[in-house]
C-alpha cells in the first residue's frame, strides 16, 4: 500500500451545483489538460459534459489533486458518445446487448489518472476500490471501462479483477493509433 496520507473525496457536481464542487471540477479539468494536453476538441467537450453528470472519486495529498476517476450511468455515457459520434457508443452498446444488461445495471468508469510522480504507490488501486464502494452504494451491478493497450492502461485493471470483454482498433486521422479494449468488473 502507499506511504502517503491520501484523502479520497467524492464529488457529484450535477447534484450539488455548489461553488466548492465547481472549483474542484475546474481543478480536475486543469490537471487533466496538463497531463494529456487536451484542448477544446470535440472529445474535450464530451468530457466536460460528462464531468457535470458524473460522480468523481478524487485523490488528494496535502490538498493537491493527484489522481481521479469518474463514473456515470451507461445511459448518460451512451447519449454523450452518440451525440459526438465516438466509437465507444457502438462498442459499449454491443457489449451491453451481448450481456443482456439493462442501462440501469451498468456504469461506465473513465477519465482515470494518477499524476506521474505519484504512480506505483498504490494510489490507483485504492482509488479504484473507493470507486467500487461508491458504485455499489448507487446500486450498479457492473462497472465497464475502456483502456488503450498501447499505453498499458489495461494492466492495472486486470490486476484489479477486470475481464476483457471486447476489443476495437482505434483509428485517428485515418491512421491506426491503438487498440481499445473494454473491460468489466462486477461489484
Amino acid at each position: 500500500m502507499h506511504d502517503h496520507n491520501v484523502d479520497f473525496r467524492v464529488l457529484t457536481v450535477g447534484s450539488t451545483r455548489n461553488e466548492h464542487g465547481m472549483m474542484q471540477l475546474d481543478s480536475l479539468i486543469q490537471v487533466r489538460a496538463q497531463l494529456y494536453g487536451i484542448g477544446l476538441s470535440s472529445r474535450q467537450q464530451m468530457l466536460a459534459q460528462e464531468d457535470v453528470k458524473a460522480t468523481h472519486v478524487l485523490a488528494y495529498i496535502s490538498n493537491t489533486l493527484v489522481g481521479g476517476v469518474k463514473f456515470l450511468p451507461y445511459g448518460d455515457f451512451d447519449q454523450n458518445c452518440a451525440l459526438h459520434g465516438f466509437i465507444e457508443h457502438t462498442a459499449f452498446d454491443e457489449f451491453r446487448q451481448l450481456n443482456q444488461l439493462d442501462n440501469t445495471d451498468v456504469c461506465i468508469a473513465s477519465g482515470w489518472f494518477i499524476l506521474p510522480e505519484y504512480r506505483r504507490m498504490g494510489i490507483g488501486v485504492s482509488l479504484i476500490e473507493v470507486m467500487k464502494g461508491e458504485v455499489k452504494k448507487r446500486d450498479f451491478s457492473m462497472i465497464v471501462g475502456a483502456a488503450g493497450i498501447k499505453r498499458g492502461e489495461d494492466q492495472m485493471l486486470y490486476r484489479l479483477g477486470y475481464k476483457r470483454v471486447l476489443g476495437r482498433p482505434i483509428v485517428y486521422n485515418e491512421a491506426f493509433d491503438d487498440h481499445l479494449i473494454f473491460l468489466s468488473c462486477e461489484v
